[in-house]
């Protein structure tokens, strides 16, 4: 499927393993420029190692995304490695099972693992993120009721707002 990404710069968190790796394959594979913002740089660099683009086409900056500093120095990064942020796409984060039985402080905690990184990076990619918004964003969906498998994928990496896949989203679109 040819979703114009060739030659995008996509920043993925958490996308060493898991669904940030698919994430990240299914980006390169379209042939976007894959930055993974990740803790594990040696899971990283097996991923890159397996997937075999062209060369730097993916690289791990690695990331403890619980610190502010750290998250702007991957956007950063980012930038000067590839020249622009197409997609910002927020994959990492923890199940640490805090319910509203859990103490305050444990909640606290649980929102800088897994929500404060979101924020952050945000905010050090928006402008660049503005800048780019509607160069690469051809399709647009009506609505997630649209169901056909080629509407769903690109709902997946768009995020339309309208469904849980609104996570997995790109830029401001």
């Amino acid at each position: 499927m040819n979703l114009n990404l060739e030659g995008k710069v996509a920043l993925v968190t958490g996308g060493a393993k898991g669904i940030g790796a698919a994430i990240v394959r299914s980006f390169a594979n379209e042939g976007a420029l894959v930055s993974i913002v990740d803790r594990n740089p040696q899971v990283a660099n097996e991923l890159i190692q397996d997937i075999a683009g062209e060369e730097d086409q993916v690289f791990c900056i690695p990331t403890e995304l619980t610190d502010e500093a750290a998250c702007q120095n991957a956007v950063e990064q980012t930038i000067q490695k590839k020249g622009r942020i197409d997609f910002l796409i927020h994959n990492a984060g923890t199940n640490d099972g805090v319910d509203l039985k859990a103490k305050p402080s444990d909640f606290f905690e649980s929102l800088r693992k897994n929500l404060l990184h979101v924020f952050s990076l945000t905010h050090f990619a928006l402008a660049e993120l503005e800048k780019n918004q509607g160069k690469h964003h051809k399709y647009r969906l009506q609505s997630c009721r649209d169901w056909s498998r080629r509407n769903l994928r690109l709902c997946r990496l768009q995020g339309c707002g309208e469904c849980s896949y609104s996570r997995v989203g790109s830029g401001l679109g």
